[in-house]
């Protein structure tokens, strides 16, 4: 039998040898939409989620995978892999570059590759924040075998769990994974970029529709987040702190309730203990949790920043396909550069996290409108954009990066001379030049 897990077993997935590469990853939940009304499809079923991934291995994209006879998971062959995501997304899980050109090439050129098998069957990938057309009593709950203890959760929450089916249902995101060198640079980068969430989610507001509507915020994916277990999402507030350590993580993650473990492959419920609790007098079922268990526990909570043997950066919503590139690129321009980290932090380390919350909130409704600290997000968008572009510069500078990268940044750029986020965009043109029409909606906006 296996000794109990210590302190120390804890942090030891924190720790990082020396030499460690800085590398990226992209996360990208794309919603498989019907070309013709919009909805989502689900699981099964001739043009459903499994023969979309069957269509994947037929076409030559990847080897499949499966859990039993449920298909799960397609390999594809240049080192991606492509799950299915509640609601009906497909998950685009990047391999991981040492740069952003790589990284953007063969995620373009793989998106469109799965793009083209999607409309073979009259389905189209459209990526963005949220499902545009569906609700949460026609959504399409897709066979996860830990979904329905998620499910359990949010209800037994009350209130504080409202949104959390919605959440599951209608959300998706583009989110970029990044590397830490040492404990001092993990504090680094995971107080920054919990600081700049608020401008995070103004910049890349894009879901403003539910069930056809203008739901009256910009980004509804993050109102979501308001409501999915606030004890487990959104800030940390400890990492607004000059002087955050990774304990503090650590002692957060442990007050908070397991949903679910597995024991022999079979998952069952948490039963509302803590891991602290269950790491002193064991799951229900008497077994006592491993460093697997405390990974995916980690796996649990849903901050905006999220750190394990990475830093998963969560806060935008998904922007149209020729903007994804923005994401990773403002991240690493900041991240990647201590110049630009350190600055980003003397901005905006004065904030208490009650200005961080109300400015969190006015964001997904007003996008730059809002203000955070007292000052316009507008013209702080405007001064990060700056700093990553000179951390990108930096990066060109030393032969890491292809100066076209700089590129990927104009988007951003463009939103704050306009002050019109891709939200606004979208909302525009569906009461404008889309005429309301799901059909034209997915052909504007669906990879090609």
């Amino acid at each position: 039998m296996s000794s109990k897990l210590i302190r120390e077993d804890l942090r030891s997935l924190f720790h990082k040898q020396p030499g460690v590469d800085e590398k990226i990853g992209l996360e990208i939940e794309i919603a498989v939409l019907d070309r013709d009304t919009g909805r989502s499809l689900p699981y099964e079923g001739q043009r459903g989620m499994r023969s979309l991934l069957e269509a994947f291995v037929r076409d030559g994209i990847g080897q499949p995978a499966y859990k039993g006879e449920l298909l799960t998971q397609v390999d594809m062959y240049d080192g991606a892999k492509i799950t299915f995501e509640h609601g009906g997304a497909i998950e685009y899980c990047s391999p991981v570059t040492h740069n952003l050109i790589k990284l953007i090439v063969t995620m373009q050129q793989s998106l469109r590759r799965l793009a083209e098998t999607a409309s073979t069957l009259n389905l189209a990938l459209v990526p963005g924040g949220i499902f545009p057309f569906n609700t949460v009593e026609n959504a399409n709950w897709m066979p996860k075998p830990y979904g329905k203890f998620m499910r359990e959760h949010f209800t037994a929450l009350g209130d504080p769990g409202s949104g959390g089916e919605q959440l599951m249902a209608h959300t998706i995101s583009a989110q970029t994974t990044l590397d830490y060198t040492s404990q001092e640079d993990l504090i680094c980068k995971l107080r920054t970029s919990v600081s700049l969430t608020p401008i995070v989610v103004a910049l890349f507001a894009n879901s403003p529709l539910e069930d056809g509507e203008s739901s009256g915020s910009l980004s509804r994916r993050t109102e979501h987040w308001f409501k999915t277990d606030p004890r487990r999402s959104g800030l940390i507030p400890s990492a607004l702190q000059e002087e955050v350590t990774i304990d503090d993580y650590i002692d957060w993650a442990l007050n908070n309730q397991v949903i679910f473990y597995a024991t022999d492959g079979e998952y069952k419920s948490g039963e509302g203990l803590t891991f602290a609790a269950v790491l002193a007098e064991g799951f229900p079922d008497g077994r006592y949790p491993t460093l697997v268990d405390w990974r995916n526990h980690l796996c649990q909570l849903w901050p905006d920043v999220r750190t394990r043997e990475t830093i998963e950066l969560r806060a935008p919503d998904g922007p149209p396909f020729e903007a994804i590139a923005a994401v990773p690129a403002f991240w690493v321009g900041i991240l990647y550069h201590r110049p630009s980290c350190d600055s980003v932090w003397q901005l905006l380390k004065d904030c208490t996290i009650e200005q961080h919350q109300v400015a969190r909130a006015d964001a997904a409704r007003q996008g730059l409108s809002a203000q955070y600290c007292g000052k316009p997000i507008a013209s702080l968008a405007k001064e990060v954009i700056r700093l990553a572009e000179e951390g990108l510069q930096h990066r060109i500078n030393l032969g890491l990066e292809d100066p076209k990268v700089l590129e990927y940044l104009e988007p951003l750029k463009t939103i704050v001379e306009t002050g019109k986020t891709f939200a606004e965009s979208c909302i525009e043109n569906w009461n404008g030049s889309l005429m309301r029409s799901p059909a034209r909606f997915v052909e504007t906006y669906r990879i090609k």
